[in-house]
């Protein structure tokens, strides 16, 4: 079995308990962006991935269980960096993350009720009037300069009062995989009692200062609540108004 999850550290409290033998688990683990885990889930090429939640709207896929990755109010990882207005910017999207780059075109058309011109990000950054970065890169600057950065769980929040779920465990077959999932809420427990010890990782892998790491894991969530599930069928309601996002 190959199991995928994201090579970000906000991840860290399902990989780092499999990495140390804290959890041992029956799978050979892939680590890679979300847009490469949603690519190879749609392959075959994983059984299971936590991936972009939009992989959850797929009707070839099954979402497994609860476990997730959420942010109530802000998540800090996930921002437009944005020069001036954002009605008529060329805004440059991230090639890694599906969900996102469809988040920040719902809140363009039903919340700021903008529109800009969105393209692939390819060229420098100080070439485009805005941005989109994701995972460890957008963590890792939380301010550029020339730019206002934006949260978009923020700006979720402020629209629709919901958490936002940015990723979901997906698999390819709706197999009975309770052992597993026993395991994952094994790491996640061992994660919650051995903070101190996901902090340090993800300090070697961001160099980040540990209180605003803290703050970082404080503000997201591994278990999909109730509205959780209201946020992302109206997620899911939203994306039709707007141009898709692939994979």
């Amino acid at each position: 079995m190959r199991l995928g999850f994201p090579n970000y550290i906000n991840a860290l409290p399902f990989v780092l308990p499999i990495k140390v033998g804290a959890v041992q688990i029956d799978a050979e683990l892939a680590l890679e962006v979300p847009t490469a885990l949603s690519s190879q889930l749609q392959a075959q090429q994983l059984d299971l991935a936590l991936t972009s939640s939009t992989m959850s709207f797929e009707e070839h896929l099954f979402p497994l269980s609860d476990f997730c990755i959420s942010a109530r109010q802000e998540v800090l990882s996930v921002n437009l960096y944005l020069k001036g207005s954002l009605d008529g910017a060329r805004i440059a999207l991230t090639s890694e993350s599906s969900t996102s780059a469809l988040l920040l075109k719902i809140l363009a058309h039903h919340h700021w009720r903008q529109e800009p011109t969105f393209v692939p990000l390819e060229g420098p950054l100080d070439s485009y009037d805005g941005f989109l970065l994701i995972g460890d890169e957008a963590l890792c600057n939380l301010k550029i300069s020339g730019y206002k950065t934006i949260d978009l769980a923020k700006q979720w929040y402020e629209m629709t009062a919901l958490p936002f779920v940015f990723a979901r465990l997906v698999a390819i077959e709706p197999h009975n995989h309770s052992r597993l999932l026993e395991k994952l809420e094994e790491a996640l427990e061992w994660s919650r009692s051995h903070l101190d010890q996901i902090l340090t990782a993800a300090a070697q892998k961001c160099s980040l200062p540990r209180p605003l790491l803290h703050r970082y894991y404080n503000l997201l969530s591994y278990e999909l609540t109730s509205e959780g599930k209201q946020s992302l069928q109206l997620f899911k309601q939203m994306s039709a108004h707007v141009q898709p996002c692939r994979p």
